[in-house]
């Protein structure tokens, strides 16, 4: 019975983990409002001066994917083609979902690997803070 119901737990864990390999890492990501165009993993080039691209993907009907592999976990950045601004995301092995505002990157939700999922409510909070500051900053002073 123990070794039916270990045999089970492993069968589920390697279902559970989509066959990515040590350091493996896809990122799938919806865009509403964009149905085609292309999407750039960017990192900061090596002297901070710029970026670089290192892997580019077209949006088919508002959804992108991107594979590769990763030695550690590094701060990379999405570029969407005619949109202002980068999305940060932590380039980690795993799975990594994101939903993609194009009209406010800041307001893009990354969910898949604990790393990116922390980074979200770090952002969240400091969004919070942030917005609390200014508005005490509007108030008169008493």
């Amino acid at each position: 019975m123990k070794k039916i119901i270990l045999l089970l737990a492993v069968a589920v864990l390697s279902f559970a983990c989509n066959n990515l390999a040590e350091g493996e890492y896809i990122i799938t990501g919806n865009i509403k409002g964009m149905k085609t165009g292309l999407i750039f993993l960017e990192k900061q080039s090596p002297m901070g001066m710029g970026y670089m691209a290192i892997d580019t993907v077209k949006i088919e009907d508002g959804k992108f994917e991107i594979k590769g592999k990763s030695d550690e976990p590094e701060i990379h950045f999405i570029q969407i083609d005619k949109v202002k601004g980068k999305l940060p995301l932590i380039l980690e092995g795993g799975e990594i979902a994101i939903e993609v505002d194009k009209d406010s990157l800041f307001k893009s939700k990354l969910k898949g690997t604990y790393s990116n999922e922390e980074f979200t409510k770090f952002n969240e909070e400091s969004n919070k803070l942030q917005k609390g500051m200014q508005k005490k900053m509007k108030e008169p002073l008493k």
